[in-house]
């Protein structure tokens, strides 16, 4: 062999393979940031449209539940068909509509880079879904986490906390307001609020107004940018006029006289990294994710633990057991049902320390315009929480959005200790 006269030949063979392999590459990038990841397309979208004529628009009871039984959380069906320990119930199929992420979401996870630590940490997170394509339970987590509202955002809370034995309703009233420092996708500034001398992730501020005992109380939650980082919880008490910080063990007692606990809100509202997560696979289930929060008020019934009107959609789900890593945490396990296009928890199992159902979740969104760019953007609609054990409810509808909103309570000296004493009266 004339190694000269075959050097060419031999350095054109290397940088084809290395063509090749940087082709290849790019197109796994390209493959793992796709974005949006719709739930259904192609053949799996017509087989969805395909039974949709036959029972998009029905109306479901416990007497034909039976054939749309699995495509419900067992623990729901259970339920909608205990009669005699929970009442009548009814909830509608509806055809399944794609969540559209808003333009700087898809901006933001196409350019992400970040990744998870030796810690369980979220790494060299901008702004946006961290992990489009997720490959176990932790990323979906961390994608629950970074699923925003419209970067600003106010809405105001109807509960009814319900005493299923004893068929009455007491109100709890509460408006809300919630910013985000960092990560925001579409409303300036973005992706920052610069400064951020506290390095603030995301922080609610929230005014009590029903009923009698808790008006007037203020509460502000904290989350920071280090996401291993206890959040920051403050109480402001309008009878002793002081602010308190709550411990990280108050934050698993019960908000009021409700079901919710505040690390419940939303469906799970604490650090990440505190559990361990299992990814248990994909089911395709019907779950409300573009819910009319009226319907539900008005079909909501004094006494009754859960609500009918529910609007439900097909949608292929994720499911992930979480185990938190404290052995004394208020649950031995919980199940998440997350939606893999808005990657919101949409429907949770809580089990008590000795492994017994204890709690039920079902959370539902909606979408609302940005009063900044006309954008639609997600929206929480109802989160209603039924324990079991004891016959109880908390059923709360939210409304009153204002998404992309600029001004007082959105600001960031409005989300600190002074400001609740401030505010507060």
């Amino acid at each position: 062999m004339n190694r000269k006269k075959d050097l060419p030949k031999i350095l054109l063979g290397m940088a084809t393979v290395l063509c090749g392999a940087l082709l290849l590459s790019a197109s796994s990038r390209a493959e793992q940031i796709r974005y949006p990841v719709l739930c259904y397309e192609g053949d799996s979208l017509a087989q969805v449209r395909a039974w949709e004529k036959t029972w998009a628009g029905q109306k479901i009871t416990s007497a034909n539940i039976e054939k749309v039984k699995e495509l419900l959380p067992e623990t729901l069906y259970s339920l909608l068909t205990d009669k005699g320990k929970w009442g009548e119930y009814w909830f509608e199929i509806v055809p399944y509509r794609q969540f559209k992420p808003t333009s700087g979401d898809i901006k933001f996870t196409l350019a992400g880079k970040c990744s998870i630590g030796s810690d369980e940490n979220l790494v060299n997170y901008v702004s946006g879904i961290p992990f489009p394509k997720p490959s176990n339970g932790l990323e979906i987590a961390y994608n629950y986490d970074n699923a925003i509202l419209g970067d600003n955002f106010e809405y105001h809370t109807n509960m009814q906390i319900v005493d299923g034995r004893k068929k009455y309703n007491r109100p709890m009233i509460v408006d809300e307001h919630q910013t985000w420092f960092t990560g925001r996708r579409d409303v300036p500034p973005v992706p920052d609020f610069v400064p951020n001398p506290k390095d603030i992730y995301h922080a609610y501020h929230a005014t009590y107004h029903e009923p009698p005992a808790f008006k007037g109380t203020r509460a502000m939650t904290v989350k920071w940018n280090d996401r291993s980082k206890d959040y920051g919880s403050w109480e402001f008490s309008s009878s002793t006029r002081r602010v308190v910080r709550r411990s990280t063990a108050q934050r698993q007692t019960h908000i009021g006289p409700s079901d919710i606990t505040y690390n419940d809100q939303g469906g799970y509202n604490w650090v990440m990294n505190d559990n361990s997560y299992k990814l248990l696979g994909r089911k395709e289930m019907l779950m409300p994710r573009n819910q009319n929060s009226e319907q539900l008020v008005k079909n909501d019934v004094e006494g009754m633990c859960y609500v009918s009107g529910y609007q439900r959609e097909r949608i292929n789900m994720y499911i992930i057991e979480c185990i938190n890593k404290d052995p004394n945490y208020i649950y031995q396990k919980e199940i998440w049902c997350v939606d893999p296009e808005n990657w919101k928890i949409l429907y949770a199992d809580k089990y008590d320390k000795q492994g017994k159902l204890w709690k039920i979740f079902d959370v539902s969104y909606t979408t609302a315009k940005s009063t900044y760019d006309g954008q639609e953007v997600l929206a929480l609609s109802n989160q209603t929480v039924v324990d079991v054990q004891r016959i109880h409810g908390t059923k709360a509808y939210f409304m009153n959005w204002i998404a992309g909103g600029q001004g007082l309570g959105l600001q960031y000296d409005y989300f600190s200790p002074k400001a609740l004493l401030q505010y507060g009266y």
